[in-house]
């Protein structure tokens, strides 16, 4: 039988900072506002910035030491404009009834 997975709470304000099922370790970090700022585990991870209404501003994003930097914008209603990849631009997915 497996042991259930392991994880470890901020003290403070009780958010996950590592979670394990010692194959896989699994570690996140928080700013002030409780905001997700970096996840990270043996291949892959992510760091966020937010700008001043809270709304992601940019990820770097790490898999098998390969780096990718995703810049977000937003227009005047809140709404996330296509986000710029290098080389590329990602399509928005958007909803479907």
């Amino acid at each position: 039988m497996s042991q259930p997975p392991t994880i470890t709470q901020d003290s403070t304000n009780g958010l996950a900072t590592s979670l394990s099922d010692n194959t896989l370790t699994q570690n996140r970090a928080y700013n002030g506002y409780g905001e997700l700022t970096s996840l990270s585990d043996n291949t892959f991870g992510y760091t966020l910035s937010y700008n001043t209404l809270g709304e992601i501003s940019q990820k770097v994003e790490t898999i098998n030491n390969q780096s990718s930097t995703y810049d977000y914008s937003y227009d005047n209603m809140g709404r996330l404009i296509p986000v710029k990849v290098p080389h590329h631009e990602l399509p928005l997915l958007k909803a479907t009834r």
